[in-house]
């Protein structure tokens, strides 16, 4: 999914939203379902690139969410219910990459994409 698609998918989640088509809680998981489409299809086409080389030794992941950091690399428990499938999608991913992934706490200020993104 292009930004741009990402973009309008999201703007079309929020229009409805505002008629009150869709409530609060479907809004919030129909955008993070965008992104989370987004994100995989990232992974896929890094992961075909790096295929067709020889893979790094790492991969650097890195987020402004310090909670989401501590939980992947181990240190806090996924207690949310809702945030556990998503959890497990990621360690699937990194375990199909065949190589390490660190995961790295960045600040809002240095998080290009959050930036971009808005």
């Amino acid at each position: 999914m292009k930004r741009e698609e990402m973009m309008q998918a999201v703007e079309q989640v929020l229009i409805e939203h505002r008629r009150g088509d869709v409530n609060t809680e479907d809004a919030s998981e129909a955008v993070v379902k965008v992104f989370e489409q987004s994100l995989e299809e990232s992974i896929e086409e890094a992961t075909n690139l790096f295929g067709l080389f020889k893979h790094p030794e790492a991969t650097e992941v890195c987020s402004d969410s310090q909670l989401v950091i501590r939980q992947l690399n181990g240190e806090y428990a996924v207690k949310s219910r809702e945030l556990l499938p998503y959890w497990l999608r990621v360690k699937a991913r990194v375990e199909k990459l065949g190589h390490e992934v660190k995961f790295t706490s960045i600040s809002k200020e240095d998080n290009t994409a959050r930036r971009i993104l808005g």
